[in-house]
């Protein structure tokens, strides 16, 4: 597809409201707020950036009706909008966003089954029906049935919410209705084991969404848009299929939602709800049809949408109303602008790694970052200034974190040169870049390539640096010379391949293949080589696989897509010796062999360092950073050399 973006720069309505484009920012939570969910000034900058940047509609994160301390939260830090009182804080925040012509709407939400006990310690949680919660932060937690009482007053609060959103001068309300929180356990049978009104049928179910659906309007007005996000699939057993979830679309509708925003899964399923890697971009599309025939209103459709052609073409075959960008903005505050005219080269791609914007927040509690773009809830700390005096800069390595560094620091005005000393740029994300689901990694050299020409950076392939022959002429030297794979001491590792080398096509794999290491390196390099019809074995020494990735997002996606290529593995062994057709490995004291015809290595990198202390003594700021400071992701590389260059 050509990069003419016609019908995401066409204006849309919902309701009464028009849309200067279909390009909606997809809520996502941050942790940007206080502890007590007060509205910040860091908050108001990111979004703000969002709307300077053109996105059509801001859809604000998950918000809560009531009090950590009444239901629980489900990040730290996470909004609320229940007292009158904070409306002056949450009017500048949609003022910002006005101001630069967009428009905002705020997801209301109660948690339900989905709470960490470290923000609110003691709360209990309040679902459908008792269940054992997995709560991300320590031992399962036990949650009680919401009384009657409990869900009228929920519905009050609801609307209460409704009312001071409206207030506040946002343009509408998006009632949370997926994902496992508050009304969507009402809603799915996987959840929901009540037997009064409120359990049993699918109308029962619907009973308590409708009930605030109605009671928002009443408090709001007809004019005031009342969206309703709900799952196309929940993807557990006895959960919400698609036949069931039409019906809750069209039910919606009738109860006079103003527009259906589609998204899926459950907090079970948590990575069906943000897709990873492993799984096809635009993942909801085969759902797309069956819900625009059905439904009146416009359709909000979310799933990856990081390359804005997949939701051109999505708009221009009607397949949908409205495209939910979530990571793609995250990435790119300019997405939006940079698609309307047609530099689609100049939009920092979502590499969907999961590592900054969920892995951290949810695992670590931290707030969202974001593995590609340093600036994500910086945009005032660490927005780019002018350097105060431009100097000579030489960057050695043209990886992701040297590539960073050379982009900001000539964006600061420096004058850089980068050496590279293979025939191309990018590093170990060259290699990592090459199984067909890595796709994204690609985008991002190119990205950087591209980039790096714009600006001017003089970049000089096939060129090795030698401390002895660089002249003392440069004011700074950043190092980003790399990595290699690891290659363990046991006899006849000479027989073996690396990963890296059989990604970038230097040695071939033959039928049976052994892959001894069982991170991410060696997962992907054995699904790589399953998908091409090969029978891949991982061996691990560890307890188990995969460690070095997101648990509850990644691994799951990468888990199913390996065992369906039909990749298995072996945890605790310690491989002692490569054979000509195999290798030994020892385990808990015993000894076994694993047949292969090609054994592959992926047990790790080790730093290449060794022009760092020749250059400290001929230029005065010298740094490392990247993997030739100690290995590292993609995320550390980049964040790395994007604040070593604003300290130059």
């Amino acid at each position: 597809m050509k990069n003419k973006i016609e019908y995401l720069t066409k204006p849309g309505r919902i309701g009464s409201l028009e849309i200067r484009n279909r390009m909606i920012m997809a809520p996502m939570g941050t942790s940007y707020g206080t502890p007590t969910g007060e509205v910040t000034q860091r908050l108001i900058d990111y979004l703000e950036a969002r709307a300077k940047g053109g996105v059509g509609l801001i859809i604000v994160e998950n918000t809560l009706v009531r009090p950590h301390e009444e239901y629980g939260e489900s990040f730290v830090c996470q909004l609320t909008m229940w007292d009158y009182n904070s409306i002056p804080q949450w009017h500048e925040l949609t003022s910002a966003i006005h101001f630069w012509g967009a428009r905002v709407f705020v997801q209301i939400n109660y948690p339900g089954s989905n709470v960490i006990p470290v923000g609110a310690p003691g709360v209990q949680p309040v679902t459908p029906s008792p269940m054992v919660i997995d709560s991300r932060s320590g031992e399962p937690i036990m949650s009680r049935e919401a009384s009657i009482k409990e869900i009228e007053r929920l519905v009050e609060q609801y609307g209460e919410t409704a009312f001071v959103a409206k207030l506040a001068g946002f343009d509408g309300v998006n009632i949370h209705c997926v994902h496992g929180y508050g009304i969507a356990g009402f809603q799915s049978g996987y959840m929901n084991r009540r037997a009064d009104q409120y359990g049993g049928s699918l109308d029962n179910r619907m009973r308590f969404g409708l009930e605030i659906l109605k009671k928002d309007k009443e408090k709001v007005g007809n004019d005031f848009p009342v969206t309703c996000r709900i799952p196309a699939e929940e993807f557990v057993p006895g959960g919400i299929h698609p036949d069931e979830s039409v019906k809750i679309a069209q039910k919606y509708v009738e109860g006079g939602a103003h527009a259906i925003d589609l998204s899926c899964g459950t907090s079970v399923r948590g990575n069906k709800i943000v897709q990873s890697r492993y799984l096809p971009r635009v993942f909801l599309e085969p759902y797309f049809e069956m819900f625009k025939k059905a439904v009146s209103v416009p359709l909000i459709v979310a799933g990856s949408f990081n390359d804005p052609r997949d939701g051109e073409r999505v708009l221009a075959e009607g397949k949908a109303d409205f495209i939910a960008i979530g990571r793609g903005l995250l990435a790119d505050a300019e997405y939006p602008n940079k698609a309307a005219e047609g530099r689609l080269e100049d939009i920092r791609p979502c590499r969907r790694c999961i590592d900054g914007c969920i892995h951290s927040h949810q695992e670590f509690f931290l707030p969202t970052d974001c593995a590609v773009n340093v600036e994500v809830g910086m945009e005032a700390k660490y927005k780019i200034v002018p350097a105060k005096k431009p100097k000579k800069v030489l960057v050695v390595g043209g990886g992701p974190a040297g590539m960073e560094a050379a982009r900001v620091a000539r964006l600061r005005g420096h004058d850089v040169i980068l050496f590279e000393k293979s025939d191309q740029l990018g590093g170990n994300m060259i290699p990592g870049s090459v199984p067909n689901f890595k796709e994204e990694e690609r985008w991002l050299i190119e990205w950087f390539s591209t980039q790096l020409k714009k600006l001017g950076v003089r970049v000089e392939l096939n060129q090795e640096v030698r401390a002895e022959k660089v002249s003392d002429r440069y004011d700074a030297a950043i190092v980003a010379t790399g990595a290699v794979p690891i290659v363990p001491e046991i006899p006849g590792v000479e027989k073996a391949v690396t990963a890296t080398d059989v990604l970038l096509g230097k040695a071939s794999a033959g039928k049976e293949v052994i892959v001894v290491g069982g991170g991410s390196v060696g997962c992907e390099t054995a699904l790589y080589l399953a998908e091409q019809g090969k029978k891949v074995k991982i061996l691990e020494m560890l307890d188990d696989i995969a460690l070095d990735i997101d648990k509850r997002i990644v691994k799951p996606s990468l888990i199913e897509r390996m065992t369906n290529s039909g990749v298995t593995w072996f945890t605790g062994m310690r491989a002692v010796e490569v054979l000509d057709q195999g290798v030994n490995c020892i385990s808990g004291g015993n000894k076994s062999t694993f047949p292969a015809d090609t054994v592959v290595l992926a047990v790790g990198l080790k730093p290449v360092n060794a022009l760092l202390n020749g250059l400290k003594e001929k230029i005065p700021e010298c740094y490392a950073i990247g993997d030739c400071a100690g290995p590292r992701k993609v995320f550390q590389a980049i964040h790395e050399g994007s604040l070593i260059a604003r300290r130059i």
